[in-house]
């Protein structure tokens, strides 16, 4: 009887799981319903995969007739029976590739929801969230105003303004001062920006201008990597020269309409303080001019 027991209990646990797919798909039907609704569709219009999940959702027999045959058991609004439950479980496991794109449009929906109440929350404190105006631009540009990095706490962090390739003409920063002054949190808060403005479309300045990088490379905290036989100073170097075989294999090219679709962005911070004073300088002076003489890159020192 111990086996019988075992296949009831494991039966129950599938009806359970199949439950919490049966509530996953209506709750996707209603997102749907939200979407499709002509009043709502114009701001769902840059959400790509809209179409799969209207097709999962209203239309399951287009995708794939197993897909139908399963939303037509599990959202019966009937208890399911043994048998049901584990047909389920096997259609479930055969058509569970064909229900990620909804799930996708889902998430695409949660990250634009989630940066709109981000920029919304921010409105009217001391330091903003704003939506990225892209450039087109044969070389590297990039204007922000008031940009600030959310790794220090907004009530207390110092906003501040970068500008490459402005009306002063510069392409390349080198920071200088003394120990604990900044140098690190504003190329932190740089790199931040430009990764934040690339992959959500928001960053943490009042404004933000860019022309898109096709590579961000950092130099940042490089420390020794024992399980490779590294020391510090070897493991920095080998960064280093990362960097500058990428600067080497995207040199410029500019395409038809002007545009540069080979843009880097590299941030550097004591990237040779595992070595001497002497052979560090020496090396991130050699660095610092083979990048400043490369166009199509930015620098951050």
């Amino acid at each position: 009887f111990g086996g019988i027991n075992f296949d009831n209990q494991l039966v129950n646990k599938v009806k359970i799981e199949i439950q919490n797919i049966s509530a996953l798909i209506k709750a996707l039907k209603n997102i749907n319903s939200f979407i499709q609704n002509p009043k709502n569709k114009l701001y769902f219009s840059h959400i790509t995969g809209v179409d799969n999940l209207n097709n999962i959702c209203t239309n399951p027999e287009l995708v794939s007739d197993k897909l139908a045959q399963l939303l037509e058991i599990i959202l019966e609004g009937k208890e399911i029976t043994d048998g049901q439950a584990l047909a389920s479980y096997y259609l479930l496991d055969e058509v569970k590739k064909q229900i990620m794109p909804a799930l996708e449009v889902i998430g695409q929906i949660d990250v634009a929801i989630a940066t709109a109440v981000l920029i919304k929350e921010f409105e009217n404190k001391n330091v903003k969230f704003s939506f990225v105006k892209f450039v087109k631009s044969n070389k590297p540009y990039l204007k922000i105003k008031n940009g600030w990095t959310p790794l220090v706490n907004p009530d207390f962090v110092v906003a501040t303004d970068f500008e490459i390739n402005g009306p002063r003409n510069i392409k390349n920063i080198m920071l200088t001062g003394p120990g604990g002054c900044g140098k690190s949190t504003s190329m932190k808060e740089l790199c931040n920006n430009i990764i934040m403005a690339q992959t959500l479309g928001i960053a943490p300045a009042e404004s933000i201008e860019l022309a898109p990088y096709s590579k961000s490379c950092t130099a940042i905290g490089v420390e020794e990597d024992l399980s490779r036989n590294k020391s510090k100073f070897m493991a920095q170097q080998e960064r280093m020269n990362n960097i500058e075989k990428i600067i080497d294999e995207t040199a410029a090219t500019t395409k038809l309409d002007g545009e540069n679709d080979k843009l880097v962005f590299i941030a550097v911070d004591e990237c040779y303080n595992g070595t001497t004073e002497i052979l560090g300088a020496k090396l991130l002076y050699n660095f610092a001019l083979k990048a400043s003489r490369a166009e199509h890159t930015t620098s951050i020192i």
